[in-house]
């Protein structure tokens, strides 16, 4: 497959997260993923896929696994949603869990994102645009039974999917909801085409709350009241419809969202839309500062409640973790703190390293001399190459001459 970097402008760096930094001529150049050429047998033709890797892939050598966010319209919005994940996932209070995002570029965008064969554009006009339209069932397939198996096969991912679209392509992401749910796990609509074919999706929204059962599903829409005067596009519903059908009937096993916004336009409201979905799809994953500081055995039983409700395993980036273990050891001297975080990180991250690392410094920390040398072993074990703790299991090692 043929690769090419997926650079930042300069007015983008400061949002992004950089996979790899290239020197180039005393140049720099910010790379926030990679674009490959996909051959698709279902499509019956070549796809341009982004990726765009959390900046803690390289170094967790496959050892955390990641949600994935497939993204529509990525030719616009790749850039947008890589920097609005690295921000919801970094720093010490992050909303979501760091993600893997696929980008897949529009290309017959009519064509793959309408669920039927209609003509009838938003002023119920026939158009010739529309000429195409039809193909979202197998644009469907393409995702499910192509390009995820090949995410899942080539990166560390934990089988948690997100797909987001946009306007025309929110319909396929809604299309799926209604007659495929168990596809994704998470579905985000931003603003979408809901007068397609005289409402052919609020047909199927009504069709799905009343037959389908769903568990551990979430479902974000939005739009907005900032819309054109109706003697331009006399449109009489939108999606905010949907939420009057899920109240009259909630679905037990649908955690859903809706936000409609009075300050932005359809044309504007991409970026907060993926910012509150993701937010939705992933709330209870934010942890106070708390329970950080003050309450962290609290931390077990909010992540697992969390991962029954996304029928996923779900916890805290394992650098977060280890920084604040290193915190109570080093800064307030609270060793059995240190000592709760650190084995926290060995359990979720059973093959990390660095993990057994800091659990062996804590114990030292604590005289548990038994104990120490396990957690250097073991790191040892995971990584021959880590001289330090080769280092201070010599030391545990060496009698004491008194």
């Amino acid at each position: 497959m043929l690769k090419n970097l997926v650079t930042a402008s300069f007015l983008g760096l400061m949002l992004l997260a950089p996979s790899e930094v290239y020197g180039r001529d005393g140049h720099i150049d910010i790379a926030i993923g990679e674009e490959y050429s996909f051959d698709s047998s279902i499509l019956g033709e070549k796809r341009a896929i982004q990726v765009a890797l959390p900046s803690s892939y390289a170094a967790n050598h496959g050892h955390t696994r990641y949600p994935v966010l497939y993204l529509l319209d990525g030719q616009k919005f790749f850039q947008m949603a890589s920097g609005v994940v690295q921000h919801l996932s970094a720093d010490a209070s992050p909303r979501i869990p760091e993600m893997i995002v696929v980008g897949i570029p529009s290309e017959q965008r009519v064509r793959d994102s309408t669920p039927s064969r209609s003509l009838k554009g938003p002023l119920g006009q026939d158009e010739s645009v529309y000429v195409t339209s039809g193909g979202a069932d197998r644009f469907l397939r393409f995702l499910t039974d192509e390009l995820a198996p090949y995410i899942d096969r080539t990166y560390s991912t934990s089988g948690y999917r997100v797909l987001a679209g946009y306007s025309l392509t929110g319909l396929p992401v809604l299309h799926a909801l209604f007659t495929q749910p168990q596809a994704f796990n998470s579905y985000l609509a931003i603003d979408p085409s809901w007068w397609w074919d005289d409402y052919l999706l609020e047909r199927e929204a009504r069709k799905f709350i009343a037959d389908a059962k769903v568990e551990r599903r979430a479902l974000f829409v939005t739009t907005t009241t900032n819309n054109p005067p109706s003697e331009f596009f006399p449109t009489v519903r939108y999606v905010d419809t949907l939420a009057g059908m899920l109240e009259a009937k909630p679905m037990a096993g649908l955690h859903f969202g809706i936000r409609v916004y009075d300050d932005e336009s359809h044309h504007s409201l991409a970026l907060r839309s993926l910012y509150d979905g993701l937010s939705h799809t992933f709330e209870g994953y934010a942890p106070s500062l708390d329970t950080l500081y003050a309450y962290p055995e609290r931390l077990e039983e909010q992540y697992q409640l969390l991962s029954r409700r996304l029928g996923s395993e779900v916890f805290l980036r394992e650098d977060l973790v280890d920084y604040f273990g290193h915190v109570f050891l080093h800064t307030y001297h609270d060793r059995d703190k240190a000592l709760l975080y650190f084995r926290l990180n060995t359990r979720h991250y059973p093959d990390s390293a660095n993990a057994w690392h800091s659990l062996a410094e804590g114990y030292a920390a604590s005289m548990d001399r038994q104990k120490a040398i396990e957690g250097y072993r073991r790191s040892l074990e995971l990584n021959p190459e880590n001289a330090n703790a080769r280092v201070q299991l010599q030391k545990l090692l060496t009698p004491v001459v008194k």
